[in-house]
């Protein structure tokens, strides 16, 4: 009996090592040329393998050149590849300057695992270049600073029509497309990767759907719809901005994080030149401090804009914005919002900003246990703001405790406000008063002369039709 054991032991074994000689557990990665082409923008290198793409990488005296995708890569044994997969193209002293055109082709599995590395993604490091027309799908990209699914930094460049989808993961300036931007152009792309920073350090923390961070940038006609999980400044289509217009862009994944966090942007700061104009989430955003369903911190002016979806936080948590230093105009919030202090339908504070022609219909919930209240169902609270010609509707509670009757607008102010013609519906917010605006029936909330006998624009700005909006005043846009 024992050497029968012994025997089918054995066999085990020689079968066992046959197996691993057969399939080595890593592969060293094969550089090919590319057979046709020159690098000219007129006669561009053709890449039609996997091989041919990594000679791109090992080749620095390539990395101006310009280069077409002639078919779809299988880059699925970059997971088997020595040193952490992939190797990207180009790096601080070399970047790429070049133009890389995918022909509307797919790279599928690209695997990169250098947590220890800066850069990452299937481009490194960029300057001065274009990229466009290109899939990359099921792709697995880890890095630690400035890592994106196909660049890590890039500044004066042109990102156009690119879609990446996997996941993608590392400690700061992350981002499902690109790490972080300057100078830099990205339209027409979308990203549906999952995204995860990992880390609590406060100041580094950059993490967005599309982009990390965007600095000088314009990002226009873009989406995403990866869940985002950050710690600081994440944001469903950019992490944090800087001077960097956003224009028809949208995100619906949900967005988790700390602090600075946002449904669109987690955190717009310098910004009061830059504009953020007909884009929207409909994500669940949650946090802990800043925390809006579209923005989490504003300075920027936002226009035409609204988000939908939970609202969930700790302290400055708003429908749309967190907090707002900058303009808004002509938009709206929904969804719920839930919160311990400065909690609002629409904002959660407003200090030395701008709103007008903006709407809120998100309930509002003081968390139980909390105390405070700064809490309303248009604003949390004010400080030097001016708020005009807008309204609310949703709810206000305090779980655990009785209810108020005075939050119907502006929850708390400090020092002097401008507030001009603000309406609130006493019925469904369940108010009777309401700092900053007056109160009015559900039926009055829902009749045209109300709004216009108060001056409020409803030739260019506003209309009302008795179906639409569940029959409040919608803005004129919103019909397109």
């Amino acid at each position: 009996m024992r050497k029968l054991i012994l025997i089918l032991f054995l066999t085990v074994l020689i079968f066992s090592c046959s197996e691993k000689t057969t399939e080595p557990e890593y592969i060293v990665p094969e550089v090919s040329p590319p057979s046709v082409g020159e690098g000219t923008e007129a006669d561009p290198y053709q890449i039609a393998s996997l091989e041919n793409l990594y000679w791109i990488s090992q080749n620095e005296d390539t990395l101006d050149k310009h280069f077409i995708q002639t078919n779809d890569i299988d880059a699925s044994e970059t997971k088997k590849w020595i040193c952490g997969g992939w190797t990207p193209i180009g790096h601080q002293d070399y970047p790429f300057k070049g133009e890389y055109d995918g022909g509307g082709n797919r790279i599928e599995g690209l695997y990169i695992n250098r947590l220890d590395i800066h850069y990452n993604g299937l481009f490194a490091y960029v300057e001065d270049a274009a990229i466009h027309d290109l899939t990359l799908a099921d792709i697995d990209v880890s890095g630690n600073m400035y890592t994106g699914g196909l660049i890590g930094f890039c500044m004066s460049t042109e990102v156009d029509n690119i879609s990446t989808s996997g996941k993608i993961a590392g400690f700061g300036f992350l981002g499902g497309l690109i790490g972080a931007t300057e100078d830099t152009m990205i339209s027409n792309s979308d990203n549906n990767c999952q995204v995860y920073s990992y880390g609590d350090d406060l100041n580094i923390r950059k993490t967005g759907g599309v982009v990390g961070y965007a600095t000088d940038s314009e990002i226009k006609n873009c989406f995403n719809t990866g869940n985002i999980v950050g710690y600081r400044r994440v944001g469903g289509l950019v992490g944090s901005i800087s001077d960097t217009d956003i224009e028809n862009c949208h995100s619906s994944g949900n967005v988790s994080g700390m602090v600075l966090i946002g449904g669109l942007v987690g955190d717009v700061f310098f910004g009061q030149d830059l504009i953020i104009k007909n884009s929207s989430n409909t994500g669940n955003v949650s946090g802990s401090s800043n925390v809006g369903g579209f923005i989490g911190r504003n300075d920027s002016t936002i226009e035409q804009c609204y988000s939908e979806g939970v609202v969930e936080g700790e302290f400055s948590v708003g429908g749309f914005v967190g907090l707002n230093r900058g303009v808004i105009k002509s938009s709206f919030g929904m969804g719920n919002v839930s919160g311990d202090n400065r909690v609002g339908g629409f904002v959660g504070s407003s200090s030395f900003g701008e709103i007008s022609n903006c709407f809120s219909r998100c309930d509002v919930t003081r968390i139980q246990g909390s105390e405070y209240e700064s809490i309303g169902s248009f604003a949390g609270i004010d400080y030097r703001a001016l708020t005009a010609f807008s309204y609310s509707t949703g709810k206000v509670q305090y779980l655990g405790n009785e209810h108020p009757t005075d939050k119907g607008f502006i929850g708390e102010n400090h020092t002097s406000m401008d507030y001009w013609k603000n309406f609130f519906d006493l019925e469904t917010t369940a108010q009777s008063e309401g700092i900053g605006a007056e109160a009015k029936t559900t039926a009055e909330m829902q009749t045209e002369d109300t709004f216009t006998d108060a001056g409020w624009d409803f030739d260019q700005i506003w209309t009302i039709d008795g179906v639409t909006n569940d029959g409040y005043p919608y803005l004129k846009w919103m019909r397109k």
